[in-house]
């Protein structure tokens, strides 16, 4: 029940949850319903069209996003087009996942993906953060590819109803928005500012900027000749102990920061030769695994 997966969002302090359902919007009344008991807890259109050539959620819009994808006329693009015509934000679901009998057009295979089309990827899904159904391989092809994708993280929770059962928060999407609205978390995502706590809203916070060309994440830079020395600055808090994975197109930028994070809250320098067409993000790690994960910055 839709209450039930708003009490988890609670236990968890977050700001706001998404609540998608599988082609279909029947559940947004009761979170209009449901919104007048919670001012601080804001509850976030959403729907997942659900195809045999994949999963996508759509936020933003209580229409139904024709989600019959092989049906005559209806393919990625007139999903793409409904979706953005109606003002929603459309993020394609765990893109990586295995596909067939299993689960049934869990992974993406629309023919014809035009991905210059698609906002938003979910980049870790639940607990997947590698292995080969993880996101992060499948979203850093598309940014090599030369697409803006801005990475999310979707919880795919459907066991609130059992305390012990609910992923509700984990992961935690993190967004820089100018206020608690859906339109103002919509423009956010679109714009990239956004970062992935791998394991809950417990974890560590980032603001990665590039101060010498005036660019934070989710920007494109303009470069003033074909490869340039950039300065990065990453403040982090709550992350002391851990390391800083560079990543440029999707390789490790060896010794870029050599040594873990001394404090609770640092800011830490580091300079990464890029070239137009690059782009530069950053991870954090500890001795289990990934932590956190940021929004590339681009190059032009």
């Amino acid at each position: 029940a839709v209450h039930q997966v708003i009490d988890a969002a609670v236990r968890r302090g977050l700001d706001f949850l998404g609540v998608t359902d599988h082609n279909t919007t029947s559940h947004h009344q009761d979170l209009a319903t449901l919104q007048l008991q919670h001012d601080r807890l804001l509850l976030l259109r959403g729907q997942e069209v659900t195809s045999f050539y994949g999963h996508a959620n759509v936020f933003g819009t209580s229409e139904i996003v024709d989600f019959r994808i092989g049906h005559p006329g209806v393919t990625a693009a007139t999903v793409f087009a409904q979706a953005r015509a109606l003002g929603g934000l459309l993020s394609v679901n765990h893109p990586a996942r295995e596909t067939g009998e299993k689960c049934t057009g869990c992974g993406w295979s629309a023919p014809g993906t035009d991905w210059s089309q698609v906002e938003a990827l979910e980049v870790i899904n639940m607990f997947t953060v590698t292995g080969p159904t993880a996101g992060e391989p499948f979203w850093h092809a598309r940014l090599n590819e030369g697409h803006r994708i801005t990475g999310v993280g979707g919880s795919d929770d459907h066991g609130a109803s059992t305390r012990a059962g609910s992923a509700v928060g984990t992961p935690t999407t993190v967004i820089q928005a100018d206020s608690l609205s859906e339109a103002a978390l919509l423009r956010g995502i679109r714009a990239g500012r956004v970062y992935i706590k791998v394991r809950g809203p417990e974890g560590p916070d980032v603001e990665f900027t590039a101060p010498g060309v005036s660019a934070a994440m989710g920007d494109v830079v303009k470069l003033p000749s074909a490869q340039e020395p950039v300065l990065f600055h990453l403040q982090v808090k709550g992350a002391s102990g851990q390391h800083i994975d560079v990543i440029r197109n999707g390789a490790m930028v060896e010794q870029a920061v050599p040594k873990p994070i001394a404090a609770v809250d640092a800011t830490i320098e580091f300079r990464v030769d890029v070239k137009r067409g690059d782009w530069v993000r950053v991870n954090l790690r500890d001795a289990s695994g990934t932590t956190l994960l940021t929004n590339p910055i681009y190059f032009r």
